[in-house]
C-alpha cells in the first residue's frame, strides 16, 4: 500500500522529497487543528496524489450534524465501500429537518451496518427515532466500545445489541424515563464506565423548584452494571447536581460516583470531592477523582481514548461547517 502511494506522489517534485510517513504526520496535524482542518479537504480535491493520503483522514472521525450530511455520507460509502472500513468513530444527529430527507432514517441504519466504529454518538428526533431505534435493535454491533445516545434506545435494547460497550453515555428526558421505568443495567455486563445525563426542572412544578434531585431514582430505581468502575451523573440544568449532596456524602449511590458540572458557584470542600468539570477529559478526570477519594476502590484500567473523537466533535461545533461529504462523494478517485 505504501509503495503504491509513493509511486503516485513521485510525479510531484514538491512532495517527492518527503517520506510518506512525514506527509501523513503533517496532514494529521491539519486534521487536529480546529482552524486548519477544513483546508485539508480543499487540498485533497487538488490532485489524486493528495486525495490518496487525505481520504482516510476525512473518514476516520466523521460527525454528521444534519440529515443532508447523513445522506451525502451514506452515498459516499455506497460509491466506494472501502471508506466504511476507514471509519473509527462516528457521530450522527437527525433533528427536526428529517421530514425534508425521508431517506435519512434508512441511511443511518445502513451507515451503522456498513461501518464498524469503535465509538458511536447517535441522537435522533423523537418521531424518526421510533423507526431508527427499532431497526438498529434488530442487529448486533460488537465493534462499538463507546456509545453516546438516548437512554431509552439503549435500555430498551437487548444486551446482545451492543455486547462490547464499556464506556456508555446516556441522555434522558422525563418522557424517556417514563418509557424505561427504571435505570436497570444489571444485564449489561460489559459496561465499566457509565455517564447519565438526567432531566432537571419540570415546568409543571413550582418555579421555585429549580432542580429536582433524582435521589429516589438513584436509590430505588437504579441497578448498576455488575462491572461498574465509574458512575458520572449530570443534570441538564447547568450548575446543579442531579442528586442531593447529602446522598453523595452518605455513599448511598456507591463509592465510584462523580458529578459533572458545566458551571457552578462556590462549592464546599466536601462537595468538591465529587465534582469534575465538563471542560476536562471527563472520563479520565472522573477516574482520577474516584481514585483520590477512595484509593482502595480504584481500579487499574486502560481507558478507551475518546480524545480524538471529542476534538473532532468540538471542532465541528465550533466551526458550524461539517465536512462536505457531497464533495467527497463527487470526487472521482
Amino acid at each position: 500500500m505504501m509503495s503504491k502511494i509513493q509511486s503516485r506522489l513521485i510525479k510531484s517534485p514538491a512532495v517527492s522529497r518527503l517520506p510518506v510517513e512525514l506527509l501523513m504526520i503533517i496532514l494529521e496535524k491539519f486534521v487536529e487543528d480546529t482552524y486548519l482542518s477544513w483546508r485539508i479537504l480543499r487540498l485533497g480535491l487538488t490532485s489524486r496524489q493528495f486525495w490518496t493520503l487525505i481520504e482516510p483522514l476525512l473518514y476516520r472521525l466523521p460527525y454528521l450534524l444534519t440529515a443532508g450530511q447523513i445522506i451525502h455520507f451514506h452515498q459516499s460509502l455506497l460509491l466506494k465501500p472501502v471508506r466504511a472500513s476507514q471509519v473509527k468513530s462516528i457521530g450522527m444527529i437527525l433533528d427536526e429537518e428529517y421530514s425534508l430527507f425521508p431517506n435519512a432514517t434508512d441511511a443511518i441504519v445502513s451507515i451503522v451496518s456498513l461501518c464498524t466504529p469503535q465509538y458511536m454518538s447517535l441522537h435522533v428526533h423523537l418521531v424518526p427515532s421510533l423507526t431508527v431505534y427499532h431497526q438498529l435493535r434488530q442487529a448486533s454491533y460488537p465493534s462499538v466500545e463507546g456509545l453516546h445516545t438516548a437512554g431509552e434506545f439503549y435500555l430498551c435494547s437487548a444486551p446482545e445489541t451492543f455486547p462490547s460497550v464499556r464506556y456508555l453515555h446516556l441522555e434522558f428526558t422525563w418522557i424517556s424515563m417514563e418509557i424505561v421505568e427504571a435505570l436497570d443495567f444489571e444485564m449489561f455486563t460489559s459496561v465499566t464506565h457509565l455517564w447519565l445525563l438526567l432531566p432537571g426542572h419540570q415546568n409543571c412544578f413550582s418555579e421555585q423548584l429549580t432542580n429536582i434531585p433524582h435521589d429516589i431514582t438513584m436509590t430505588l430505581l437504579y441497578d448498576p452494571p455488575p462491572l461498574l468502575q465509574l458512575l458520572l451523573l449530570q443534570s441538564v440544568d447547568d450548575g446543579t447536581s442531579p442528586v442531593s449532596w447529602e446522598l453523595l456524602e452518605r455513599g448511598e449511590i456507591g463509592p465510584n460516583v462523580a458529578i459533572v458540572l458545566t458551571e457552578w458557584d462556590v462549592l464546599s470542600a466536601d462537595q468538591g470531592k465529587f465534582v469534575v468539570d465538563l471542560s476536562d477529559d471527563v472520563w479520565e478526570a472522573g477516574e482520577q477523582l474516584v481514585a483520590e477519594r477512595c484509593p482502595l476502590q480504584a481500579h487499574h484500567t486502560v481507558s478507551l481514548s475518546e480524545s480524538a473523537f471529542r476534538k473532532w466533535a468540538t471542532k465541528v461545533l465550533e466551526l458550524e461547517k461539517p465536512i462536505l461529504y457531497d464533495e467527497c462523494c463527487s470526487r472521482s478517485c
